[in-house]
């Protein structure tokens, strides 16, 4: 009885943190606008008046002493909500030759990634040790660009998130591959809906990076049972390899208990597999 009472307890704190961090911006909270700078009792009328700055400012930044960017590495841009953010339940440092790049500047990974939002962790120290082990490259660098509780909508409205990804990624030299890890918040919009919304995604990645490869999750598994397989068809369906379009890994396949501390958000061990599972469709998109 005591272990099942506990069991309820760790459930329901895990399932509370998880709705923070998919539920940051649509409410604006406070602790956020504190890490990153943000007077919040104006957040609300900056983003009405500057919708670039507003995904701006919910950068994370790496407060660690930069180091020189590799030379040739490939470079690896994340789009898409909190999971390919900074929502992970553990902080995974880089055991190789892995960085991240944000505002000009490589740091080793570790934590949170640059660029993306939220403060916890990231899998993609994890990844990047796979795809150098494995002899991908001796060296990778990471973009960190995904925003919690976002829509494929935001991402293709050239007004909001589209005009944030146009800039940010057209800013940097030399992309490789543009991963995109997106689907949990629109598990309730019409999946023809949504592939129109992710095509557009698409050209615009394209417009900014042109020789990058597009990777493109299946994804919409979140707290409370939500998903759709309408969804998943959508971003299956968008996959075109002559136009250097590749299938990303299915990670609604990582539904464990111990794989999502709240339904939705990855802990440790789910991480560690989903990890893996874009390491498998990096190596392979060719």
């Amino acid at each position: 009885m005591r272990q099942s009472l506990i069991l309820m307890f760790v459930a329901c704190v895990g399932l509370l943190a998880g709705t923070r961090l998919d539920a940051v911006l649509s409410r604006g909270s406070p602790d956020k606008a504190v890490v990153h700078g943000a007077n919040a009792a104006n957040s609300a009328t900056n983003a009405a008046a500057d919708p670039l700055g507003k995904w701006e400012r919910l950068e994370y930044r790496d407060d660690s002493p930069p180091v020189a960017c590799p030379e040739e590495a490939p470079i690896v841009a994340v789009l898409g909500q909190s999971n390919a953010a900074n929502s992970v339940g553990h902080r995974f440092v880089a055991l190789r030759d892995v960085y991240e790049l944000h505002d000009g500047k490589c740091y080793k990974a570790a934590g949170a990634l640059a660029g993306a939002d939220l403060d916890y962790g990231s899998y993609w120290p994890v990844v990047g040790d796979i795809l150098i082990e494995r002899g991908f490259s001796r060296s990778i660098v990471f973009v960190g660009l995904a925003k919690g509780n976002t829509t494929a909508a935001q991402w293709a409205d050239p007004n909001d998130l589209g005009r944030y990804l146009v800039r940010k990624l057209g800013a940097i030299r030399g992309v490789t591959h543009v991963l995109w890890h997106q689907g949990e918040a629109d598990t309730a919009t019409p999946p023809e809906q949504y592939a129109a919304s992710l095509r557009m995604v698409i050209g615009a990645v394209k417009a900014a990076a042109p020789n990058a490869k597009i990777l493109v999750a299946q994804v919409s598994l979140c707290s409370a049972g939500r998903e759709s397989a309408g969804l998943l068809k959508s971003q299956a369906g968008v996959v075109d390899q002559s136009k250097s379009i590749f299938a990303g890994p299915n990670t609604d396949a990582v539904r464990g208990f111990e794989d999502r501390y709240d339904g939705c958000h990855l802990s440790e061990r789910g991480a560690v597999k989903v990890a893996k599972l874009w390491a498998d469709a990096i190596a392979v998109a060719k």
